[in-house]
């Protein structure tokens, strides 16, 4: 969950820095993980609840309105809990609506007037690898039903998917063996390497 200084030290968490640890299928912490201690009275005073509309990402979005009401945010790289994430876990299974419904929230997150161009910066960048999200789930879909063809076009629209096609194979590989390292040929193995030959795109 926590990388590189997080792990070693308490430290504050800026707004920006914690936009930008919750980015879909972006490296470094994974701060949206986290379950953090918040103040009663910092919910209260800026009246500040969860938007219980949302079926995901509804800790997020509690914790950066708060950030920008000016509550302080420190993480501590002691282990005060266990986190399992699971295959029938909401949070690893991001289907349309979900992906729609978390880009509705960054776009109204960008509309908040915010006097602080990294944090705008930071809004921007989560938004965009929210729609990065939105096209790979439409090609897992259409490699599903074997359209590569329709697969590829959507690649040409949004070629920064192209990294996150390795994603569902390393993931096959692991559940049917446990080594990570296997390898061995599948359905969708065979229908990615289609798609990078029809996108010119060396494996």
């Amino acid at each position: 969950m926590f990388e590189g200084d997080l792990r070693e030290r308490p430290a504050r968490i800026m707004e920006s820095e914690y936009i930008k640890a919750n980015m879909m299928y972006g490296r470094g912490s994974k701060l949206g993980y986290a379950k953090p201690l918040i103040r009663r009275a910092s919910l209260e005073t800026n009246n500040i609840r969860y938007n219980e509309s949302m079926r995901i990402g509804e800790d997020y979005d509690l914790i950066v309105r708060l950030l920008s009401a000016g509550a302080r945010m420190m993480s501590i790289p002691d282990v005060m809990y266990f986190y399992r994430k699971h295959g029938q876990s909401i949070s690893h299974r991001l289907d349309a609506i979900s992906l729609d419904a978390l880009a509705h929230t960054a776009n109204e997150a960008l509309r908040q007037p915010n006097p602080h161009a990294e944090v705008t910066a930071a809004h921007v960048a989560r938004l965009k690898s929210i729609q990065r999200a939105v096209v790979f789930d439409k090609v897992m879909t259409a490699l599903k039903q074997k359209d590569v063809l329709g697969a590829a076009k959507l690649v040409g629209t949004e070629p920064s998917v192209i990294p996150l096609l390795r994603m569902p194979v390393i993931s096959r590989i692991q559940r049917r063996t446990g080594n990570p390292l296997a390898r061995y040929e599948t359905d969708l193995e065979v229908q990615l390497s289609e798609l990078r030959a029809l996108c010119h795109i060396s494996a």
